[in-house]
């Protein structure tokens, strides 16, 4: 992981662990480079080359040098406040139950409606732009790891990968 992570012009990750499971997995996680985490499983470390295990680390690494992480943070949090719209909204809606202005429309239930509608259809708009920016995220660490480790590797890991994941049973699936 030092290895890629200098090659990749960065620093070694603060913390890299080897998670005991059969699954064919890795990932990167942390708020940025300086606290940066790279895990992958037993059953990937047992199941790749050397090259095709670096290539796997490279793409990690890749999505630390892009600052993923920290975007894909920044995303959930904007998401979750979206949802606040409609929690808003239907607290709004429910105290007016029955409460109606003198013309008989529910002003605040009006409000209550718009807010929920308003909070469902952006965190659904916010919902599909987070996940293009994860798949142009992956590219990207993609690109990463076929430059620091060659294509061919980066191929070659994700094909066995492929492989594993479609004979895995489906528990390790969920």
């Amino acid at each position: 992981c030092s290895r890629v992570a200098v090659r990749a012009g960065l620093p070694p990750p603060a913390h890299v662990y080897e998670i005991p499971t059969s699954e064919l997995n890795a990932f990167a996680a942390g708020f940025g480079r300086g606290d940066a985490t790279v895990a992958v499983t037993s059953g990937i470390r047992r199941a790749l080359s050397t090259r095709e295990l670096e290539a796997v680390i490279a793409h990690e690494i890749g999505h630390i040098r892009h600052k993923d992480m920290s975007t894909n943070m920044h995303a959930a949090v904007a998401i979750a406040g979206l949802g606040g719209l409609y929690e808003l909204g239907n607290i709004i809606l429910r105290s007016d139950a029955g409460d109606k202005d003198d013309d008989g429309e529910g002003g605040a239930a009006s409000l209550g409606l718009a807010l929920m509608v308003g909070g469902i259809a952006t965190r659904v708009l916010a919902h599909l732009l987070q996940l293009s920016i994860s798949r142009g995220a992956e590219y990207e660490a993609d690109k990463v790891a076929a430059e620091l480790c060659g294509a061919d590797a980066m191929i070659s890991a994700l094909s066995k990968i492929d492989r594993g994941s479609a004979t895995a049973p489906r528990d390790q699936l969920a």
